[in-house]
């Protein structure tokens, strides 16, 4: 949820921090395979995207996919 807003803050640096905090979180309770560690991924992919760090975001979009190939993020 803070990253959420910080994201429609523009503040991506802090978006990203906190969505990573989040992240570490749920994988502590989710597979890796679960959506929301895709949507984290995903999340985080965007927030990079914004900053222009193009090479992080192509990562983070990756994780999205292969943490998710089973259940698609869009379905």
């Amino acid at each position: 949820a803070i990253g959420s807003q910080k994201f429609r803050e523009q503040d991506f640096g802090s978006s990203i921090n906190y969505f990573k905090e989040c992240l570490t979180l749920k994988q502590q309770i989710f597979s890796s395979e679960h959506i929301d560690i895709a949507r984290l991924y995903w999340d985080i992919g965007q927030a990079y995207f914004r900053l222009n760090d193009y090479i992080q975001t192509i990562q983070f979009y990756q994780k999205a996919i292969d943490s998710n190939l089973l259940n698609p993020l869009y379905t």
